[in-house]
């Protein structure tokens, strides 16, 4: 068992799937952060990219080490844990025998906890972002613009102070598109640059031509990049207009909500905070 361990430590490097006959393994970290999971259950599909996240930014130490339960496969375990229903996320200090139970799903929430509880603090480097940051000046003549979007944003916008975490719809977006942002923290010559006044914006080039957008909040700015948002195409980004959504009755202002429906929200946090340790 003890080969077997080391095996899952050295290759995986990051959450190691245990069942009811790895009990003891919980002992080789000071601290289990530990996964209940079913592959039936919808809510923990919903929390999975963010686990999946979790794992890549927090690294397996003798302090930390993530794992994951197949709940409904390992009984024993599940009831050790008083786990009855899924996702549940319990944190285990194996010297005290103290167990928490978790009922939040955000990443920061999560990345804060985790650190306080165990002293171990997560390391975003490890998170090879699809983003491409803006930190100098920007060719939007460039063939390289071509089919690209840019995003001019600052982090204390409603929805956009964590859009660095992995989670984040922006870096989702990314991952199957050429997305730059812009944050005027880091570059601030990009608004007279562009001649802005106003944020967040964002703009689509494709085939020598380009559009911009003033989103209302990330609901709309997600249409925009997946290309559900009518606006009309300019040969020059200084012939642009930046609006909102003619269909939107919308202003240009820079509040962002979640991408997320609040109803699914609203159903996943009360089957998550109803599960009690």
């Amino acid at each position: 068992m003890q080969w077997r361990w080391l095996v899952l430590w050295l290759e995986m490097a990051v959450a190691a799937l245990l069942g009811d006959a790895d009990v003891e393994a919980l002992g080789r970290a000071t601290h289990s952060l530990i996964y209940f999971f079913s592959d039936s259950c919808q809510y923990c599909r919903q929390f999975d990219p963010t686990w999946h996240y979790l794992t890549e930014v927090i690294p397996s130490s003798p302090q930390l080490q993530l794992v994951e339960v197949d709940g409904p496969h390992n009984p024993k375990l599940a009831q050790l844990f008083s786990v009855s229903g899924w996702p549940t996320l319990k944190l285990l200090n194996y010297e005290t025998k103290r167990i928490t139970h978790i009922a939040s799903r955000d990443l920061g929430a999560l990345v804060a906890l985790v650190a306080a509880e165990t002293g171990v603090d997560a390391d975003f480097s490890r998170y090879r972002s699809p983003v491409h940051k803006v930190a100098a000046p920007v060719d939007v003549t460039a063939p390289s613009a071509n089919d690209s979007y840019l995003v001019v944003t600052a982090p204390w916008c409603d929805g956009w102070q964590n859009y660095h975490y992995p989670t984040h719809f922006i870096q989702t977006a990314a991952q199957s598109k050429h997305v730059l942002v812009a944050d005027i923290t880091e570059y601030w010559d990009i608004l007279p640059q562009l001649n802005l006044s106003k944020w967040p914006v964002a703009f689509h080039f494709r085939d020598g031509k380009v559009q911009g957008f003033a989103p209302p909040d990330a609901v709309y700015l997600q249409q925009f990049l997946d290309n559900n948002v009518d606006l009309p195409w300019h040969s020059s980004i200084d012939d642009v207009e930046l609006m909102a959504d003619a269909g939107t009755g919308y202003g240009i202002h820079v509040d962002h909500g979640s991408v997320q429906s609040d109803d699914d929200d609203a159903a996943y946090d009360a089957a998550v905070t109803s599960i009690a340790l």
